[in-house]
Formats: structure tokens, C-alpha cells, sequence
């Protein structure tokens, strides 16, 4: 098995990444406290950010709309797709995308949905897989002691497959998610096996740990952990970004 060195210089190699192992130790004096026992070392990268996925899509469909170009249709799920010979179209359009209500031509389709539906590509549908992940935000932390166990800024995530992943968020909270599952958990499991999970990343914080709000949803994934992004090769103008 590569050691995390070796993990990093090779990832240079491939995509460029300015990547660093940090002992202990060395996460606390460059990049702030963390204070666990559950982690021996970090691996930083210093171009990675965190995001609010809602805010970016919203971002997103704004400035596509302010171009005059895009028009956006909601509640519009696709129910089907399917090629076009374009000698027997007047516009010639490849593909023909049909919803309940209506449909459009088009010479391409990108299915950008997280994980493809298998009735719209059989073949793309079982590219990824989708899984349950949790997410729990506290009730503010006293200062003092949050101080003592979390002060960085970073963003951070662990390597397990049902990996956490956490941050310090405003007002003296921790957001924090983990618990990728086959399944959705019943509400109540699920808060209980985020504060578990949390406690044993943070044994000090254990009796404060008071869970403000928690939610779960769906996302697609693959193993090796990497997106799917392409041209069906089988289908012209099909084009697909999956399993972020």
C-alpha cells in the first residue's frame, strides 16, 4: 500500500495538486487546533474550498437566465429520451426529450443529475451508485472549550468510505456529515449515529454535543471515488457529468 507520501507525490504527477502530509503536530501549528485521537496525520491541499451547493446552483441558474439565452423549467422531470433520425426532422435535431407535459428537440443532452437514471441510459445508470449520507448542525459549543478542540478554518474529511467530514462552523456550532449508507435512516437513528460519530471524533465535547437541526439526502458515488464526466461514445450529442 502507498504511504501518504507517495499518495500525494503521485497525485501531483497526475492532476497537479499541490498536496502536503502534516504530522499532528504540524496540522495544529500551520492550519489551527484540531484536537482528536482519531486522526495520526493530515494530508492539506491548499486549492481545495467548500462550498453551499444550494447557493451555487441558484448562482448558476441566475446568471444563465441574465444572458437571455437559458430558460429554466422546474418540476419538469424527463420521462424520456430518444434519438432522432435527423434526415426525418425538419430542424434537424438528434434527440427528442419528452416530460409529462411536453418536450423539446435537441441536438444535445447533458445529464447532469448526480446519478443517470437508468431509464433514460441503461448503460450510464449503473455507472454510479447511490448511497444516504447525514448531515447535523450543534447548538453553539461553549468558546472555550470549542477553542481548545477546533479552531481551524479548513474544512476537513477522513478516508473511511463512510467518510466524515466537518468544519467549525459560525456562532460556536459544528456542521458535520458522515454515514454514507445503502439506505435512508429513520430521523431519530440517524441524529443519533451523527452525535456518536461526532463524540468519538471529539471525546472532549461529548456532554456539550446538543444537536440544533439534521437532515439527509441522496448522492451518487463510484469506487474509485472520482466523477464521471464524458461523451456517450454509443450515442452522439449525449454528454453526462455524474457522481460527485
Amino acid at each position: 500500500m502507498a504511504s501518504a507520501k507517495e499518495e500525494c507525490i503521485e497525485m501531483k504527477r497526475r492532476f497537479g495538486e499541490e498536496l502536503s502530509v502534516l504530522s499532528k503536530p504540524e496540522i495544529t501549528q500551520k492550519l489551527g487546533k484540531l484536537e482528536t485521537d482519531r486522526y495520526a496525520y493530515g494530508i492539506f491541499n491548499p486549492m481545495n474550498i467548500t462550498l453551499n451547493p444550494l447557493e451555487l446552483c441558484l448562482g448558476l441558474a441566475r446568471v444563465a437566465c441574465e444572458t437571455g439565452r437559458v430558460r429554466i423549467h422546474e418540476h419538469s422531470s424527463v420521462v424520456k429520451m430518444q434519438r432522432i433520425d435527423s434526415n426525418a426532422v425538419a430542424c434537424n435535431s438528434r434527440w427528442l426529450v419528452m416530460t409529462e407535459t411536453g418536450s423539446v428537440r435537441a441536438d444535445e443532452v447533458v445529464l447532469a443529475t448526480n446519478g443517470a437514471p437508468a431509464h433514460l441510459s441503461t448503460r450510464l445508470g449503473v455507472a454510479t451508485t447511490p448511497i444516504s449520507t447525514g448531515m447535523l448542525l450543534t447548538e453553539p459549543l461553549p468558546k472555550d472549550l470549542l477553542d481548545e478542540t477546533l479552531t481551524t478554518k479548513c474544512a476537513i474529511f477522513d478516508e473511511r468510505f463512510a467518510l466524515a467530514y466537518f468544519r467549525r462552523a459560525p456562532g460556536n456550532r459544528i456542521l458535520y456529515g458522515a454515514l454514507a449508507s445503502g439506505l435512508p435512516m429513520k430521523p431519530a437513528t440517524l441524529e443519533r449515529k451523527l452525535v456518536d460519530d461526532l463524540t468519538t471524533t471529539f471525546p472532549k465535547l461529548a456532554p456539550y454535543i446538543d444537536p440544533c437541526v439534521s437532515w439527509q439526502g441522496m448522492i451518487e458515488t463510484r469506487l474509485p471515488i472520482f466523477p464521471v464526466v464524458g461523451r456517450d461514445e454509443f450515442n452522439h450529442g449525449l454528454w453526462y457529468s455524474l457522481g460527485f
